[in-house]
């Protein structure tokens, strides 16, 4: 049963969340997630996108990476600091062609809280416009339409 299966039965699942490494190397983080114990505990694992503004690997790339490899659902967290709405369509797009359907919709940590205190944030729409964004992806809008759609 999977994740959403679980969740509309209203059974009790278990989620992790992990931050993506700085590095390109994922061999502790492939580890832990594939460890036995690991796998009959959780049901999902939560990626973070740059949590507290601070540079890591792309979410989705890692959510691909997990369910790939180990065949353990995830969650990518998607944030609006980065990215206009090109950006977050682009990457939604791209997430849904890699298998990645699970997603946290999140307005995002101000960028100078992070590594990089001259980046601006972007910001064209908030969660609540991102999660409008994703409805409409759904329900086959395209880009203007998303943009009549998320004056609403």
């Amino acid at each position: 049963m999977n994740l959403r299966e679980k969740l509309a039965a209203n059974k009790f699942v278990v989620t992790v969340e992990l931050d993506p490494p700085k590095t390109l190397n994922l061999d502790k983080i492939l580890r832990e997630v594939n460890s036995t114990n690991f796998k009959k505990l959780v049901d999902a694992v939560n990626v973070t996108d740059c949590p507290l503004a601070k540079l890591r690997m792309s979410p989705i790339a890692l959510s691909h990476i997990i369910q790939e490899k180990v065949g353990l659902e995830a969650i990518f967290h998607i944030t609006c600091r980065d990215r206009n709405l090109l950006g977050l369509q682009a990457e939604l797009l791209g997430a849904s062609a890699l298998g990645v359907k699970n997603i946290l919709a999140l307005t995002g940590d101000p960028p100078e809280m992070g590594d990089y205190v001259r980046a601006t944030g972007v910001y064209d729409v908030d969660s609540i416009g991102l999660t409008k964004m994703i409805n409409g992806l759904n329900n086959g809008y395209k880009y203007v339409q998303l943009i009549l759609l998320l004056r609403i």
